[in-house]
């Protein structure tokens, strides 16, 4: 429930801090400049802990213009290589990617793993638009600690409770439970940090049990991406050159249609004309009224003439029959 209120506030507040997200990425960018200065100037083991404070800043998550730096290119064949290849992680890799090299790579900070398991959701969310909750936490590993501390207290159950296998059955379902909720919990508090940071935009489906992605920020390009987004960008260029072209034949087809059209209608409105022309002059086409208003005009003339004569007759005056 605490998790719910805390996504309904994000929600209600999520558009009135834009202008705070946005701050926070000019510190990130204002920090990187300032680390790439210093960059110049630190050689060796002074340039490694200068990655070190980078890796650690909480508002730098490119770092690019950084590992571009020749004084940090230079680490490579030193004994401060180790942290060279640690910032190429935090710049292309992942979480899972660390822990299967974690044996030749500097430990990490806690502020690291927390950074590092942040940029793993950004690269998922620029893969898909909807992740399910199990499959975000098996790539940040969320809840491994407390699944060793539930096995702890299972093999604790198993040799106290030795009643009978209903009670054993129930704790172990007891502490099941435990483990998921714990886990949810640490999964939906880390996606509520990435949403107020700006890295992450998007909805917590409690009930789909998965996360409904609307905006994510770019990561740095690895080298070997650079050739697949160039074929990408040239197959979109192309798409581009023949859709503008079946719009510019559609356009034209469409330009002929109208012309055909008022061609039509000239064409009629002249004939129109040429009808009004050879037409007898007693008639107005102009004003369909005008045959009716003169049968009108006869038809109360006789009228008048009739009543006079009958009243000559009622007089005794005229010729009687």
């Amino acid at each position: 429930r605490s998790v719910s209120r805390q996504e309904k506030r994000l929600q209600q507040t999520q558009h009135s801090r834009r202008g705070i997200r946005m701050s926070g990425e000019e510190i990130g960018a204002s920090a990187l400049e300032q680390l790439c200065l210093l960059a110049k100037s630190v050689k060796g083991n002074s340039c490694a802990a200068l990655i070190s404070q980078a890796l650690d800043h909480p508002a730098v998550f490119v770092f690019g213009e950084l590992l571009d730096m020749k004084n940090v290119q230079e680490l490579a064949g030193t004994p401060s290589e180790p942290s060279l290849e640690l910032l190429k992680l935090f710049a292309y890799g992942t979480w899972s990617e660390y822990q299967g090299r974690a044996s030749t790579l500097p430990e990490l900070s806690e502020a690291q793993q927390k950074k590092l398991k942040k940029l793993s959701f950004v690269t998922l969310c620029a893969n898909s638009k909807s992740i399910p909750y199990d499959k975000l936490m098996r790539e940040v590993e969320v809840g491994v600690r407390a699944c060793v501390i539930v096995s702890s207290l299972i093999n604790h159950c198993v040799s106290t409770l030795k009643r009978s296998n209903a009670d054993f059955t129930l704790s172990v379902r007891s502490f099941a439970v435990l483990l998921q909720v714990s886990s949810l919990r640490q999964l939906e508090d880390l996606l509520i940090e990435c949403f107020y940071e700006g890295l992450l935009q998007g909805k917590l489906d409690q009930q789909a049990g998965q996360l409904d992605v609307h905006y994510c920020i770019g990561r740095d390009i690895h080298p070997s991406d650079i050739e697949s987004m160039c074929e990408t960008l040239g197959q979109w260029h192309h798409n581009s050159v023949q859709m503008l072209t079946l719009m510019s034949e559609k356009l034209e087809s469409y330009k002929e249609q109208c012309d055909a059209q008022r061609l039509q209608a000239l064409e009629l409105e002249q004939k129109i004309e040429q009808g009004k022309a050879h037409a007898p002059d007693a008639v107005d086409f102009g004003n369909p009224s005008t045959e009716f208003d003169v049968m009108f005009d006869d038809d109360v003339d006789k009228i008048r003439k009739g009543g006079r004569t009958k009243g000559k007759h009622a007089l005794g005056v005229g010729p009687r029959k």
